[in-house]
């Protein structure tokens, strides 16, 4: 099971946060991570880890309405982790960035585009 963690508390810890629409996702290829997080006024937020220049940027889309979940699985679905994307509820949707996650981490391991 993957951890909801408070939103505010892990902002103060970034350097640079964008908060995207559907059509400001990072490509594909630069995603890093991808995370569901508690926002500020305790309303989901994904947060999307990408190498930008050798750099992690992170990304955040709010989960709050049927668009906004219908953008995330489209950005899901372009990752190609040939997973099944679908948004049952949030506890399966946190389960199921953590597995996204972790096919992330195996194929950028692979090419050699982690960044930390």
């Amino acid at each position: 099971m993957c951890k909801i963690i408070d939103f505010e508390d892990q902002m103060r810890k970034r350097n640079t946060i964008v908060i995207v629409t559907s059509d400001g996702f990072p490509k594909p290829e630069q995603t890093q991570f991808v995370d569901l997080q508690k926002g500020i006024t305790n309303e989901p937020a994904v947060v999307i880890g990408a190498n930008i220049g050798g750099k992690l940027q992170e990304y955040i889309l709010h989960l709050v309405t049927g668009y906004q979940i219908v953008a995330c699985n489209k950005f899901l679905k372009s990752l190609n982790l040939k997973l099944e994307i679908k948004f049952e509820s949030y506890r399966q949707y946190a389960d199921l960035l953590f597995d996204c996650t972790v096919e992330l981490d195996k194929r950028n391991t692979a090419n050699g585009t982690l960044v930390f």
